[in-house]
């Protein structure tokens, strides 16, 4: 048991995705901070606006978190931050410092004095989930979401056990009961709770349930390309190509082009039997990746890439260029050689390390 939570531990490292309003208290205690793109889907907050709610991501320092730790107690008595926020963080560190019976004695003394914390009971739940504990963890969650419903972070974990034992409708409940709890204006939490909603409708091919979901996450941020991208594969998996031209187009003539929609408007120029303008997207795509070769069997990263070529290959055939399909198809192959070359040195370097 304890290999198997030492393994656990390890894949988290030591990464955390903080909310910004934690940011000054913890670069004064010396993390280092990095930002990514998205929301945070720890707690819901009706207060809060899109760009103060980004994922904060925050290296620990691993031999020594204590500074860290008592930025966060310290944290739980200013005003404007809830108190049970910093202090799911306090014991997220302790966890992953190994410090286990610690958060445990901790998260126990204080839903004594705070039961309705519903942050307590999802900590709990990932303790469980670490242990292998997997009807506590469970429990743990629907705990959580009876003591906030708007607690995104369990009601997506929840979402997923489901969706992964063979319960997508218990998901698909779970997520439009959250929806209901959530304000409904522009909030991180919304917007990631319609994304999630959206993939288990799609699973369940309820293409209309999935359009209405990703097009009012796109009417609340409609700058997000990714919520586009989403909506376009609902549109490809029902056959709409001309919805899935029409959302391309519209990206492509934004701001903040993404390259990857000129393939999505090519394949569906090409199903509508469009392959003068099919191959011209496909050859705006394909020159501006600058991707080295070597590279790019590392799909999913590339995968666009490597579809792009293969439908203009099957449009060089179509149209009676054989040379040029035969240039794209040897390229192909010429990865997938490299990609298995590639795989064989690392496991025979694996076996020599042993």
């Amino acid at each position: 048991m304890t290999k198997k939570l030492n393994t656990r531990l390890k894949r988290d490292n030591r990464l955390l995705v903080v909310p910004a309003i934690l940011q000054p208290a913890l670069l004064s205690a010396g993390c280092c901070l990095v930002f990514a793109a998205g929301p945070s889907q720890v707690k819901a907050n009706s207060n809060s606006s899109l760009g103060s709610q980004k994922k904060l991501l925050f290296v620990v320092p691993y031999k020594d978190p204590k500074l860290i730790i008592q930025a966060l107690k310290n944290l739980q008595f200013q005003k404007n931050v809830p108190p049970e926020v910093p202090f799911y963080y306090e014991q997220r560190l302790l966890i992953f410092s190994k410090r286990l019976d610690e958060a445990k004695k901790n998260i126990a003394d204080k839903l004594k004095t705070n039961p309705n914390w519903s942050l307590l009971y999802f900590l709990q739940s990932d303790i469980a989930e670490l242990e292998f504990r997997e009807e506590d963890q469970i429990l743990l969650l629907k705990k959580a979401l009876a003591a906030e419903p708007e607690c995104v972070g369990a009601a997506f974990k929840l979402s997923d056990y489901y969706k992964e034992t063979g319960k997508p409708e218990e998901s698909v409940k779970i997520l439009k009961n959250t929806l209901a709890r959530l304000p409904g204006n522009l909030s991180p939490e919304r917007i990631e709770t319609l994304k999630n909603l959206s993939k288990v409708q799609l699973n369940l091919k309820d293409y209309a349930g999935a359009e209405t979901s990703l097009k009012e996450a796109i009417q609340l941020y409609p700058i997000d390309s990714f919520n586009h991208s989403l909506l376009i594969g609902v549109y490809i998996e029902s056959g709409r190509w001309k919805d899935v031209k029409a959302t391309a187009d519209q990206v492509l003539k934004s701001k903040n082009i993404e390259p990857s929609f000129y393939y999505f408007r090519a394949l569906a120029n090409f199903n509508l039997g469009n392959l003068k303008e099919a191959e011209k997207d496909l050859d705006t795509f394909i020159s501006g990746c600058s991707a080295p070769q070597h590279d790019l069997q590392n799909l999913p990263a590339h995968s666009v890439l490597k579809k792009a070529r293969e439908l203009r290959a099957e449009i060089y055939e179509k149209t009676g260029r054989k040379n040029q399909a035969a240039k794209d198809r040897n390229y192909l192959k010429g990865l997938q050689k490299e990609a298995f070359d590639n795989c064989i040195f690392r496991e025979s370097s694996l076996k020599k390390k042993k």
